[in-house]
């Protein structure tokens, strides 16, 4: 699946139904059906099912996100920002990788679960969590398996998550499993249409903003948490349930 991940964005228009896309989406087990791939005929639809099958390949032990695309080993420090007097309860990790901001919210005192597609991601952070002498629950899950139960977390992190933003049941699902006075807290590019996860301009304020009280959702230019540490625009969102 090496030469899967290294396909280019710009793909043959998932309208024809007898498109590459929806033979590796078959063979992967995405669950695409002919009306899904005729309705998608924009460059960012396109972007959006290429991920999720550049996901499906992370489940056979590729999974970029986790082991090569992040630089920084310490935790957000957006998300450090966000909890910094906030009582720990429980807490759940979107797409953990190699568990940089769950480590850090095990350290001072949360509960903390995660997931990920990523087997040799989340074995790295169990082993961190050993030898920090902390315990995280590590769960070998994708979004479209994981259960997030119903009032069940005081923290939600999504923090570089590569999960479809624009999978509206899907961000209602997260809202769901967050308890009243929970806080979600979300970073990553803002408008990257190449990046999995990424959400376009005000895109979080339609998502979350009629559910969740917003307590901050801007974009900062600096530099990016990802390998090439290159000044980007960073979306930030904190939101309490």
């Amino acid at each position: 699946m090496l030469w899967l991940l290294k396909m280019p964005n710009k793909i043959a228009s998932p309208s024809n139904t007898d498109s590459p896309l929806r033979g590796i989406a078959r063979h992967e087990g995405l669950r695409l059906g002919q009306s899904t791939i005729e309705k998608r005929d924009t460059l960012r639809d396109e972007v959006f099912l290429l991920s999720r099958v550049r996901l499906a390949a992370g489940r056979v032990g590729t999974n970029l996100r986790s082991t090569k695309m992040l630089s920084r080993t310490g935790p957000s420090a957006f998300l450090v920002k966000s909890i910094e007097n906030v009582r720990p309860g429980r807490a759940l990790d979107v797409a953990m990788g190699r568990g940089r901001n769950a480590l850090h919210l095990a350290k001072i005192g949360w509960e903390v679960t995660g997931f990920d597609i990523s087997s040799e991601g989340l074995a790295v952070a169990r082993a961190a969590a050993r030898g920090a002498g902390v315990k995280i629950k590590t769960v070998l899950q994708g979004w479209e398996d994981f259960d997030f139960g119903t009032g069940k977390w005081d923290l939600i992190v999504m923090i570089y998550a590569w999960v479809p933003i624009n999978d509206f049941s899907l961000m209602k699902r997260i809202v769901a499993g967050m308890c009243p006075s929970g806080l979600l807290v979300f970073e990553h590019h803002l408008g990257a249409s190449s990046v999995p996860g990424s959400p376009g301009p005000n895109q979080l304020r339609w998502l979350f903003g009629n559910d969740l009280r917003i307590l901050r959702c801007d974009a900062i230019e600096r530099n990016s948490d990802l390998r090439s540490q290159r000044p980007a625009r960073v979306a930030h969102l904190l939101a309490q349930r």
